[in-house]
């Protein structure tokens, strides 16, 4: 599988709230919005009795969201690889890869061009 390019990018951090449809709060995203705060990675999830929203704070941004009301963060890294292409077998080879190095992923985002993982940062070497 040939690739165009790979990409590390450490030191982010993941911050996820699960809430119940019944009691609304202020999700994530507008708290950032408000702020100013860009989101690397940004990932919601809603059913009838749930929704949960999760995202990645580049380093360069974490002290100004500090003073949210985040749940505690984990540290994650992202680990980029650009095909330049949109195919199910570059995605499975993919995550075939990581399970193979042993690497855990808590989402994978996908475009035409770019496949990124969001690793936990203990796993890195």
């Amino acid at each position: 599988m040939k690739m165009n390019g790979i990409k590390l990018g450490q030191g982010y951090l993941r911050s996820a709230r699960e809430f119940s449809a019944s009691q609304p709060e202020t999700p994530i995203y507008t708290l950032l919005a408000d702020h100013g705060i860009n989101t690397e990675f940004l990932q919601m999830v809603d059913s009838a009795e749930s929704c949960y929203l999760s995202c990645c704070l580049a380093p360069d941004v974490q002290e100004t969201a500090q003073g949210l009301a985040m749940p505690q963060p984990d540290r994650v890294s992202l680990m980029s690889v650009y095909p330049h292409r949109s195919s199910l077998k570059i995605l499975a080879s993919f995550i075939s890869l990581l399970t193979r190095e042993g690497i855990r992923f808590s989402d994978i985002l996908t475009s035409g061009s770019m496949l990124t993982a969001v690793v936990d940062s203990n796993d890195q070497a």
